[in-house]
């Protein structure tokens, strides 16, 4: 079970809506100045990454980790469905300022861009080929560091095939927890394989702001799980009522829900484009990844 001396996680299924002490104060920056500069930079960066494939070079290098980095945790980042871009950038930069210890790695599950983007979302057989590739990275990494923790991070179309790899791993072979920044699965999706091969569970967060693409986007083009509604990005996961003797499995979902403070303290304004922001990765991801878990 999770150690909530070290984290003060909320009840079941709550729902955290304030940012917490550790977020900087208010800029004095008005906020649609600063909302435009964060996705100003996003464009100048995917821009020049673009450039950088159509050279034939590679957009983003896969560092290399030392025996002793992962022996100390591992931290998988899936992106979205646009592959590669300046949003792992992002994560990778918010979770190393937030002190996560051990290898932080990017698991590349999509085609790139320009062949990405919606087949990445529609091809599913494939997700689920790549959900088992990303299954046995995990179990080759336990087999060569078994106390070595694990955590997955999944934005928006990655959550497809994270979800997919936590289900076929065995029973005794849990990781330690998944995080969903603006997910694309469908709000109702069946947790419970999920959660009980996480110690910590799941931290979702979600924003009724990303309208477009997590709500009218997954109706008519569907979720990562292939039906067509809204999505756990944008209304949260649904806790079914009639659980019986899995109810408490629930108890290791946790939901951040979008205000506009998340906003002017970590520039997470409650669109899409920004749901990876750096601060709010520092300052609300880091510390839930960094939370042990209780032997």
């Amino acid at each position: 079970m999770f150690n909530r001396n070290n984290w003060d996680a909320p009840p079941r299924g709550a729902v955290v809506k304030a940012a917490t002490a550790t977020a900087k104060m208010r800029s004095p920056v008005p906020p649609f100045v600063r909302r435009a500069a964060v996705m100003g930079h996003h464009h100048v960066r995917f821009t020049a990454m673009m450039v950088k494939r159509a050279m034939g070079q590679p957009i983003m290098d896969q560092p290399s980790h030392s025996e002793r980095e992962l022996a100390r945790g591992l931290t998988i980042i899936l992106p979205g469905i646009e592959a590669s871009g300046p949003y792992v950038q992002d994560m990778h930069d918010g979770l190393a300022a937030g002190n996560v210890q051990g290898s932080i790695q990017v698991f590349y599950w999509g085609r790139a861009f320009p062949e990405g983007y919606f087949p990445n979302l529609l091809d599913v057989r494939r997700n689920r080929t790549k959900g088992t590739e990303l299954a046995q990275t995990i179990l080759n990494h336990q087999n060569r560091f078994p106390k070595s923790p694990i955590h997955l991070i999944a934005n928006s179309g990655g959550v497809g095939p994270a979800l997919f790899a936590i289900e076929e791993l065995p029973m005794d072979r849990p990781i330690d927890g998944l995080v969903i920044l603006a997910g694309a699965a469908s709000n109702n999706y069946d947790l419970r394989g999920v959660l009980r091969r996480t110690r910590k569970g799941i931290l979702n967060t979600y924003s009724q702001r990303d309208f477009v693409i997590l709500n009218l986007g997954t109706r008519v083009f569907g979720t990562a799980d292939r039906k067509f509604c809204v999505s756990c990005g944008h209304s949260g996961f649904v806790i079914p009522q009639q659980l019986k003797e899995d109810a408490r499995l629930y108890n290791k979902l946790t939901q951040i829900k979008w205000n506009p403070e998340f906003g002017h303290r970590c520039d997470w304004w409650g669109n899409h484009g920004t749901s990876t922001s750096p601060k709010f990765m520092r300052f609300h991801i880091a510390p839930w990844i960094t939370a042990t878990c209780a032997s």
